[in-house]
């Protein structure tokens, strides 16, 4: 892969963001919020599948750990420019705590924020994106923004 700068990522990034905004309002104009939420929650629910593949394959992981998924899941946090601190982190379970969140950002720019509850969309993807990997992983969102708290923490754990 090529070493691409900072900027260059970020261009790459906005282009992204736009491209998911720009369709969801699309679909909202001509079928509603409701029909363009539930169509957004499908296609988040087969991209998390198809990234994960491919970030698997790019870094040749070849088992199902919370360690293997923790990488792939820094690699989708930088891609969407999600930032995260390892709040606690044992074989079983890791905690992780949100420090910027691009997409509660956007939804705050565009006065979205009420409407389209970013907490929701979460419980309902990222523990499909987890069984996805491996059907042991369960992923909880213990804190969010939405909901009143100062940061969103999201709990991965593997059961035996």
């Amino acid at each position: 892969m090529p070493n691409l700068d900072d900027e260059f990522i970020r261009l790459i990034r906005s282009a992204l963001t736009a491209i998911d905004g720009l369709w969801f309002l699309e679909v909202e104009n001509k079928y509603g919020f409701e029909k363009a939420f539930d169509m957004d929650l499908k296609v988040w629910k087969r991209y998390g599948s198809i990234i994960i593949k491919r970030i698997k394959k790019y870094l040749s992981i070849s088992d199902n750990n919370l360690d293997s998924f923790l990488k792939i899941l820094e690699i989708m946090c930088a891609i969407d420019g999600t930032q995260f601190k390892i709040k606690k982190k044992s074989p079983e379970e890791v905690i992780l705590r949100i420090q910027y969140c691009p997409w509660w950002e956007n939804l705050k720019r565009s006065n979205r924020e009420n409407l389209v509850r970013c907490d929701i969309v979460d419980k309902l993807i990222f523990p499909e994106w987890a069984k996805f990997f491996n059907p042991n992983l369960e992923f909880h969102l213990s804190k969010s923004i939405p909901n009143g708290h100062d940061t969103c923490e999201w709990v991965i754990s593997i059961k035996d």
